[in-house]
């Protein structure tokens, strides 16, 4: 019998930094990933990533102004994809504000 209590949640986001996602949008967003029991994938173009591993999204070299999807599958589905999306949208801009040169 399938377990009732395991979500899928999927979710585009558009990547709008300078750089993409580099190190440290990576750590943030796989510190953010690893709060949760869910299963959490990127899917950016053709390559597929964890999302629970820094490395790993480094490997798919997500450009600016690209999307990426994510994928959460488990029973706090919900939960992860809402903090991923804060993470996203308001993350001190390191997923979609242009960083400043200074």
């Amino acid at each position: 019998m399938p377990n009732s209590n395991v979500n899928t949640v999927v979710r585009e986001y558009l990547i709008q930094n300078d750089i993409g996602i580099h190190s440290r949008p990576a750590a943030a967003f796989v510190k953010t990933a690893n709060k949760y029991k869910s299963d959490v994938s990127v899917t950016y173009g053709d390559k597929w990533a964890d999302g629970k591993s820094i490395l790993g999204l480094l490997v798919l070299e997500v450009l600016t102004g690209t999307s990426i999807v994510v994928e959460i599958v488990g029973e706090d589905a919900e939960a992860a994809a809402n903090a991923i999306q804060e993470l996203i949208e308001d993350g001190d801009g390191m997923f979609n504000t242009p960083l400043k040169n200074g």
